[in-house]
């Protein structure tokens, strides 16, 4: 062989390695360790080598260092090349056909790595869109969830905590057209649905020009496959990153609230002050903890004693508590606000409530963390009352809502169960704090205010009574009976008529839609346009109040004698025909014209209506004008079954994300709602209206009995005979063995009334002789009690309201007995008397079983044989308190009245 034949055979063999190098790099098998997957690689673009030839900062597009791809960038001061990436804001970057065309094909993958990610605002921030917006991936700013929206579909998986993994992470997006479309977050999978739908996208780009879709974020690495990888390849990239799929799997969120559930309707949260590193291994040691633990902090993020002195930190009293335990930090400045933001924004963490009794302290730190649940501490402020005025409970609301709170703290004193529910009815919790020096019978009186919190040193006390010695089904808060537009069952809806005939028949609460017209009236009506309710189409806000007011609203009641002429409303016209009477307002804002706020607002206060009326919307523009323009007024926001997942717990976080800047309700979609979705709120302080409920006995009946605050539905009538209120006792003084027979007047949604014995009379502090419904005095002094009565739900089931324990003076220990000489028993012929005293109650705590009348009325038939004594097992918590803690029954449903009992029934 020549010289010259050698050295060209060398250079064919020297060319062909290069080949075979180049191939290695575009096309190694995915077996490779350590590294990404180079199978299917169809273009990277790499941030820390951003042209073929190294890093320019000058370039004027961002190179494909695998296929040539290159995507061309609008350099600006906003948006350049930096050592690790490219950084956008404010621009489009426009991905080359070739990528455009990949992501319209059946199969591919995209992967996203941000060194840092500035969420600087608007609805959306869109990291990768397509003008026709058949392509995009998003956060969506309002629920905090990131998105993938393909083919103008509705279909999308979506990731929850959308921020948390959008700096310093890599997302990978998979897909394959009839199967799977799959994203992870670091590696691990996140969120899956079925891909439908092909791409249709008519461009691609990363970057935004438009303010509601605005970000602020540096592209590190963005990599195209031309295939779907598998779990193990995603898995493989992200290590070969750095990135910890399973450290992040493993780091916490929210907590997961170890309280025992509670025979309390909806449920109640224990919660404990703690002042000292060994009050907090006091509580943590315990078999069952609280729902909440309060924690004083410094600017330092110490967690400090009544002194100041520091016992442990923010971060070690969340993770000690193996975060089972809901944290409530006492702020008292700004500075430890901006310090307790700046570590939960930088952990990502928000399941954490914050507490102030400075009303500004609390709003500024809520402003900083809306995924936080506002405390407002307002015993300083009513220290000196006996008990609340009217005034005084708005003035509550008021202040609750102006400040960014869900939870006003109160003393146990003004805990009065009928202005804590004047309270719930108008979206506010009361967590009731008890005193310096509590008696036996306060825990009582605290758990049957209607209280959502009871903050105590002795949780163990208010556990065992809520856990074992209150009946099941426990009614201490009674939700609304809101008539959906009226009663559109009964007549037409949004109407004035339809309204006063949903009044009539139970409903406690009106839901109306409304509208700004032409000429600034607010009007009543659910469409935007009036052709699927009214005998002609106009469109509303286009119209004026006179041209609206020409209509007949009557679709479907034409000749109906007394529903054939209705009018569209006015909110003014709703307004004066019901002020003061005994029923409330939601008003859904349907308009997105943000000058109906002032509107609804300038009525509101003109008619003094502001104790009767709520808002509710969708639009979170009405939201963000309500926070600013009307913020002491109660906001809902409306939204689709944002808890649809398999914690709630967790899904609050998501619910948080929407509802917290707006310092809003949640009222979703009753679609998949059930009753540990309602507790999960309910421990954090959130009130929840679910909508529309089925109008069936067994659906309303569930959600009566998980606590709902409200029930939205159309048919107010089927709630008319549910009772909702009993009165309290109202004794001032009794004499010893002066036999005592106590009637309840029952109230039921539509207003009537009806007379009827206690199911129960159970003694807690004192000497007396108890009935099934009378009470003996046996020795002059102090003696306090409370009663029961057992009622009936639509469906089977049932539910117990106490009245509050009351506290009276016994006199006259010489006097004869009452009733010409006649003893106890002769009275309670058909029932057992007995003595009660406070060392017997661990010995006399009853359990029955609770059956339901067909007729949805209070039941009167009793079943002694249903009374047994409880068994330890059966029991909500274990822990046992002795004769330290009174007597309570639990009540059986049936055992109401014995027979010849009073039960009269008047309408009111």
């Amino acid at each position: 062989m020549t010289i010259r034949k050698r050295f060209c055979l060398l250079l064919s063999m020297l060319m062909l390695t290069g080949v075979m190098s180049l191939f290695s790099v575009t096309a190694a098998h995915a077996e490779d360790t350590g590294d990404y997957i180079r199978d299917g690689l169809f273009a990277w673009y790499k941030g820390d080598q951003n042209t073929r030839d190294g890093q320019n900062a000058n370039a004027s597009s961002w190179q494909d260092l695998v296929g040539g791809h290159d995507l061309p960038v609008n350099r600006n001061q906003n948006n350049f090349f930096t050592d690790k990436g490219f950084r956008v804001n404010g621009q489009k970057h426009y991905f080359p056909d070739e990528i455009l065309n990949l992501v319209n094909g059946s199969s591919f993958t995209i992967e996203i790595e941000f060194g840092d990610f500035d969420a600087t605002g608007g609805d959306y921030n869109v990291f990768m869109n397509s003008s026709n917006d058949y392509f995009s991936l998003f956060r969506r700013v309002s629920q905090n969830v990131i998105e993938w929206k393909y083919g103008g579909g509705n279909n999308r998986p979506k990731i929850s905590q959308g921020l948390r993994y959008l700096g310093g992470h890599l997302l990978t997006f998979t897909c394959e057209y009839g199967g799977p479309m799959v994203m992870y977050v670091d590696g691990v999978e996140m969120a899956r649905t079925v891909c439908d739908l092909y791409m249709g996208a008519n461009d691609l780009f990363i970057g935004q020009t438009e303010p509601s879709r605005s970000y602020n974020a540096l592209y590190k690495n963005i990599r195209f496959y031309s295939r779907p990888l598998t779990a193990d390849e995603v898995g493989q990239n992200a290590a070969s990153m750095g990135y910890d799929g399973e450290a992040l799997l493993k780091s916490k969120t929210h907590i997961s609230v170890a309280q025992p559930v509670t025979r309390i309707v909806g449920d109640v949260a224990v919660v404990r002050p703690i002042n000292s590193r060994e009050e907090f291994a006091s509580m943590i040691a315990k078999k069952n903890l609280p729902a909440t633990a309060i924690y004083k902090i410094n600017q330092k993020l110490e967690t400090v004693d009544a002194n100041g002195a520091a016992f442990s930190t923010v971060a070690l009293v969340m993770k000690e508590s193996d975060y089972k335990i809901l944290p409530c930090f006492v702020v008292k400045d700004r500075a430890t606000a901006d310090a307790l933001a700046k570590y939960l924004d930088q952990i990502y963490f928000y399941d954490v409530q914050i507490m102030s009794a400075d009303k500004e302290v609390l709003k500024y730190a809520r402003d900083l963390l809306p995924r936080c649940y506002g405390i407002l501490d307002l015993r300083e402020d009513y220290a000196q009352a006996d008990e609340l005025s009217t005034e005084q409970l708005l003035d509550i609301r008021r202040a609750v809502k102006t400040y960014n709170a869900s939870v006003a703290v109160l003393p146990v004193s003004l805990c009065r169960n009928q202005d804590l529910q004047y309270l719930f009815e108008r979206q506010v919790n009361v967590w009731a704090w008890e005193t310096d020096t509590p008696d036996a019978v306060e825990p009582y009186y605290a758990l049957l205010s209607g209280a959502v919190g009871v903050v105590t040193d002795d949780t163990d006390t208010y556990l065992d009574i809520a856990c074992n010695r209150l009946a099941p089904n426990t009614l201490t808060r009674v939700p609304t009976n809101i008539g959906h537009r009226g009663m559109p069952t009964g007549a037409p809806e949004n109407t004035l008529e339809g309204s006063i005939l949903a009044f009539e028949n139970g409903a406690n609460v009106i839901e109306m839609d409304v509208y700004l017209t032409k000429d600034g009236h607010v009007v009543a009506i659910h469409d935007s346009t009036t052709g699927r309710t009214c005998n002609e189409n106009l469109v509303v806000e286009s119209s004026t109040l006179a041209q609206l007011k020409r209509l007949y609203a009557n679709k479907y009641y034409e000749e109906d004698p007394v529903y054939g002429q209705c009018r569209i409303p006015t909110l003014e016209e709703y307004l004066e025909w019901f002020k003061g009477k005994d029923c409330l307002f939601f008003i859904e804002i349907k308009s997105e014209n943000i000058a109906i706020v002032p509107a609804i607002k300038k009525l509101i206060e003109q008619y003094d209506m502001y104790g009767q009326c709520s808002v509710i919307t969708f639009d979170e523009s009405i939201m963000a004008a309500m926070r600013k323009d009307y913020p002491e007024m109660s906001v809902g926001a409306l939204s689709g079954a944002i808890m649809n997942g398999t914690d709630p717990e967790e899904d609050m976080t998501r619910v948080m994300d929407f509802i917290g800047q707006y310092n809003g309700t949640h009222n979703p979609s009753c679609d998949d709602y059930g009753g540990e979705d309602l507790r999960a709120c309910m421990i954090r302080g959130i009130n929840i209206y679910p909508y529309d409920i089925a109008g069936t006995n067994a659906m309303l009946s569930d959600y009566f009995l998980w606590g709902y605050g409200g029930l939205t539905n159309d048919h107010a009538y089927m709630m008319s005979n549910v009772v909702c209120h009993v009165s309290p006792i109202e004794f001032t003084s009794l004499r010893v063995n002066g036999y005592t027979e106590i009637c309840h007047t029952l109230k039921s949604f539509d207003g009537s009334t009806s007379e009827q014995h206690a199911s129960g009379v159970f003694l807690l502090e004192g000497e007396a002789r108890t009935g099934r419904y009378s009470i003996t005095p046996l020795k002059a002094g102090k003696l306090s009690f409370m009663t029961a009565v057992s009622l009936d739900m639509l469906s089977q089931d049932s539910y117990v309201i106490y009245t509050q324990p009351v506290t009276i003076t016994v006199t006259d220990p010489n006097e004869k007995p009452d009733h010409d000489g006649e003893s106890t028993a002769e009275h309670e012929s058909d029932t057992e008397s007995q003595i009660s005293t406070p060392a017997d109650s661990a010995e006399t705590d009853l359990e029955a079983d609770v059956e339901a009348t067909d007729d949805s009325r209070p039941s009167d038939g009793v079943d002694t044989d249903s009374l047994t004594a409880p068994q330890a097992s059966e029991k909500g918590c274990g822990s046992a308190v002795g004769g330290a803690v009174c007597i309570v029954a639990v009540i059986a449903a049936a055992i109401v009245c014995v027979a010849g009992g009073s039960r009269r029934k008047t309408n009111t």
